[in-house]
């Protein structure tokens, strides 16, 4: 009896051994699942965009731009050219290229309320903010400021007016006028609506189209860079070398 109770006593202990280590290794197990799920988790999280696209705003993309591509002064107002520029039809072509103007109350922008920036129509170049434009009631849209460096003005020949050109492509715009209060600035631009496109806040920018000179100066100032950092490769390979005889000569 006591053999009995004893083998009882000792397979009950075994059993209680057995059921406490798989728990244990149940237990790991399952944390191991937690942990291999939270990691697998965590990647797929990244990967569904815990980071996400910064987006530029228009004056960010203006910024970058003209940092970029500097504008050649165009004094002159003179037309510039590049097989690039976009291309113009019908009045698009006679108000930018040779000064037409549209008839008033015509243009899709003259009374445009959206939110963003009007470009020129024949190279991108960014022009006016539509937080500038305002309703002047003369038919056509109007800004009481432009874009810095953008615009150009050029007094007409007979002295009457000031004529406004897109400074990148010489486009012709519109005209310029001072001293109608209609704003605080006292400036209006009476700009063509073909001479124009408008991109919405949410949408991003064109590229510029620059013109031929432009291309030109930026080609030589890129050959420039070139020969200055081939430049200073060679006086580096030079100095090595010299290090190089100076070691062997030692």
């Amino acid at each position: 009896m006591i053999r009995i109770g004893f083998l009882a006593i000792t397979f009950g202990i075994a059993t209680l051994i057995y059921q406490g280590t798989d728990d244990s290794a149940k237990s790991t197990a399952g944390k191991s699942t937690d942990k291999t799920s939270e990691k697998s988790t965590d990647k797929t999280g990244e990967k569904s965009g815990d980071k996400k696209d910064i987006k530029l705003s228009h004056e960010q993309q203006i910024e970058e731009m003209f940092k970029n591509h500097p504008f050649i002064a165009n004094p002159k107002g003179e037309l510039r050219k590049s097989k690039d520029f976009n291309k113009l039809k019908g009045l698009e072509a006679s108000v930018l290229n040779t000064k037409a103007t549209e008839r008033a109350f015509t243009g899709e922008y003259w009374n445009h309320k959206g939110q963003g920036t009007y470009i020129c129509r024949k190279c991108n170049c960014p022009l006016y903010r539509s937080g500038d434009k305002f309703d002047s009631h003369c038919g056509w849209p109007s800004f009481d400021d432009e874009i810095p460096g953008t615009v150009t003005r050029i007094p007409d020949k007979d002295g009457q007016r000031v004529e406004i050109v897109c400074t990148n492509c010489g486009g012709h715009l519109g005209h310029v006028f001072l001293g109608e209060q209609f704003t605080l600035k006292n400036t209006r631009h009476c700009v063509n609506s073909k001479s124009i496109l408008f991109v919405d806040e949410d949408e991003a920018l064109p590229k510029i189209i620059l013109p031929d000179e432009a291309k030109k100066r930026d080609a030589k100032e890129k050959e420039k860079a070139d020969s200055l950092k081939k430049a200073g490769s060679d006086d580096k390979a030079d100095e090595k070398k010299d290090d190089a005889k100076t070691g062997s000569s030692k």
